[in-house]
């Protein structure tokens, strides 16, 4: 990515991001524009990769025929391009059920889950895009709690007992991935 793409790309992520957190919004807006957020991710990243755009649709080739990409497949390449590897099947699936009904029927503690899960989703992709190691606040904790990005010269030795088990070490990105919450909300299914 050009240096001016990436400017532009921060400045929608952060009026993007900081318009989901406005107060006295219900939690679907605010899932809606971390949907819109997460499709300007997407195809910032597939006009990056020069994956063609034929009438209307990214597409595996540039046939007008070809077969074209579904939103997972495009947000799975683009979470793996930065090494992170996430189940997106219940991501999708609320997206759908939002975008198309208007409404995730599901208790408001299920609903403000996704959001925080989400949220922590964005966070994660766009440190690792802008090449970050290190700690960093979880919007999942309400902040109170860090996650952190490795890379490959650290090594697992910050890693503790359970900690350790999680470290998943990814060579091909240069990154020791964790996955704080992937096992235990659910939503990022394996």
């Amino acid at each position: 990515m050009r240096n001016d793409d990436v400017s532009e790309l921060m400045e929608i992520f952060c009026v993007v991001l900081f318009t989901c957190t406005r107060p006295n919004q219900p939690t679907e807006c605010r899932l809606i524009f971390a949907f819109v957020l997460l499709e300007n991710l997407k195809e910032s990243f597939a006009r990056s990769r020069s994956i063609p755009y034929v009438k209307g649709f990214f597409r595996v080739s540039i046939a007008a025929k070809a077969r074209a990409y579904k939103f997972e497949e495009l947000l799975d390449l683009m979470l793996k391009d930065v090494g992170m590897r996430r189940g997106l099947k219940r991501i999708v699936k609320i997206r759908n059920e939002i975008v198309h009904s208007g409404l995730y029927l599901r208790p408001h503690s299920k609903r403000w889950a996704a959001y925080e899960r989400i949220h922590d989703l964005l966070r994660e992709y766009v440190l690792r895009l802008l090449g970050y190691h290190g700690d960093y606040l979880t919007y999942t904790s309400a902040s109170n709690s860090s996650a952190k990005l490795w890379n490959l010269e650290q090594g697992v030795s910050g890693c503790q007992g359970r900690e350790k088990k999680r470290a998943n070490l990814d060579r091909s990105h240069g990154t020791l991935q964790r996955y704080p919450y992937a096992r235990q909300s659910g939503l990022f299914s394996a």
